[in-house]
C-alpha cells in the first residue's frame, strides 16, 4: 500500500455499513503437519491450482507447515472466513480501509474506532488488534518479539524478516486467513501510511489481499511482517 494517509484509506472513527454473514465453508480436512502445527492438509500447490480447486469445492488450501513453535488450528472459524470467503477489493491505496472492511463484511471483530491518529495507519490498526484481546501475533520462525509504539498504545509483537517471511509465504508455509502487517521503513520508524500495508493472507501465505489479491511480500525492499491469528486458533 503505497498512498499517503487519505480519509479514503484511513478507517474513519465510526462504522459504517451492516456486517453481512459470510457464506458457510466447505469442511476442511486437518492433521498435525511436520513442526507440530494443525493446519489444513495438502502439497504446497500453485496459485493457478489453488484457485481452480477453490472454485470447485469452496475451499481454499491451507498451509502444509506453519514454522515456528506455535501450533495453529485451521479450522478456527474466523480464519476459515477469511481464507474461503469472497474479498471485497477497493481503490489503489485503501489497504487498511478495505481489509477492515473485509473483516466487518465477514463478521470477524477487529476493534472499534479509526485508525486516522497514528500518520502510520497500518501500525494503528495493528496495534489497536493486539490490543483488543481477540488476535495475537504468530511466532514464525526467526521472528522477534518486539514492542511496538502507536499512538493508540503499546503492543508486543512477534515481527519476522522480509525476506526470511516471504520464503516461507512461497512455499505455502502461512496460515490461510491471517492477517498481515508488512513496511519497507520497520514499526518503529516515523512515517505516514506511505510504505506501510495491511491485508488478508491467502492460499498458504502465496498472496497477500490488501486492497486486491498481490504477491506475498508487496515492497522490494520491505524490511518487517508480522503476521496475527486469532488467539482461539492457537492450538494448545
Amino acid at each position: 500500500m503505497s498512498a499517503k494517509l487519505s480519509p479514503l484509506n484511513a478507517r474513519p472513527a465510526t462504522r459504517r455499513g451492516q456486517i453481512e454473514a459470510a457464506r458457510p465453508a466447505a469442511k476442511v480436512p486437518e492433521s498435525v503437519a511436520p513442526g507440530g502445527a494443525t493446519a489444513a492438509w495438502g502439497p504446497p500447490q500453485s496459485s493457478a491450482s489453488a484457485i481452480a480447486k477453490q472454485a470447485a469445492t469452496g475451499f481454499e488450501p491451507g498451509p502444509t507447515v506453519a514454522p515456528g513453535k506455535q501450533r495453529i488450528d485451521a479450522s478456527n472459524p474466523w480464519l476459515r472466513k477469511l481464507a474461503t470467503s469472497r474479498l471485497s477489493t477497493g481503490a489503489d491505496g485503501t489497504c487498511v480501509k478495505t481489509t477492515l472492511g473485509n473483516l466487518d463484511r465477514l463478521g470477524v471483530p477487529s476493534f472499534e474506532g479509526g485508525t486516522e491518529g497514528d500518520p502510520n495507519n497500518s501500525r494503528g490498526a495493528m496495534v489497536q488488534m493486539l490490543r483488543n484481546g481477540h488476535w495475537t501475533s504468530l511466532p514464525l520462525e526467526g521472528a522477534v518479539s518486539r514492542t511496538i509504539k502507536s499512538p493508540y498504545g503499546t503492543a508486543q509483537a512477534h515481527v519476522v524478516g522480509a525476506d526470511a517471511y516471504e520464503r516461507m509465504a512461497k512455499a505455502g508455509q502461512v496460515p490461510s486467513g491471517a492477517i498481515i502487517f508488512q513496511t519497507r521503513h520497520g514499526w518503529s520508524a516515523s512515517s505516514s501510511a506511505r510504505g506501510n500495508d495491511m491485508g488478508i493472507v491467502r492460499d498458504g501465505g502465496r498472496v497477500t489481499h490488501n486492497y486486491k489479491s498481490m504477491s506475498p511480500v508487496i515492497y522490494g525492499d520491505a524490511k518487517e511482517v508480522v503476521i496475527l491469528v486469532p488467539k482461539a486458533a492457537l492450538a494448545l
